[in-house]
């Protein structure tokens, strides 16, 4: 089990967003590659601000983002999976409407 677990905004530009993306996963893609694994599942999470229905899209993005990295790494597109968890997982307990960083992050699972 591979996890990167750091704040992601799939909608951001920013060079600072896609540097911490990046950096993540060439640790994830050189551990993946290594272990000549079958199937890599990416997980989406969120925290708890804003409704049910956008946290999940969202983690659906989030998910889809680091997908994209991966395959453009080098990964066969046909062993990595997406799911968004949207705010059903939380890593950190909050109530509704809770900014928590620590929630915002994405979990790879290489069998």
């Amino acid at each position: 089990n591979l996890r990167i677990n750091q704040s992601l905004n799939p909608e951001s530009t920013s060079k600072f967003e896609r540097k911490k993306l990046t950096a993540s996963l060439a640790k994830v893609f050189d551990e993946i590659k290594a272990r000549q694994i079958a199937e890599a599942i990416v997980i989406g999470h969120t925290d708890t601000m804003g409704s049910e229905q956008y946290n999940i899209g969202l983690s659906e993005r989030r998910a889809e983002r680091v997908r994209q990295e991966l395959i453009r790494r080098g990964i066969p597109e046909n062993i990595i999976t997406t799911k968004g968890m949207g705010e059903s997982e939380l890593l950190i307990d909050t109530a509704d409407e809770v900014a928590e960083a620590r929630n915002r992050r994405v979990e790879i699972d290489v069998r």
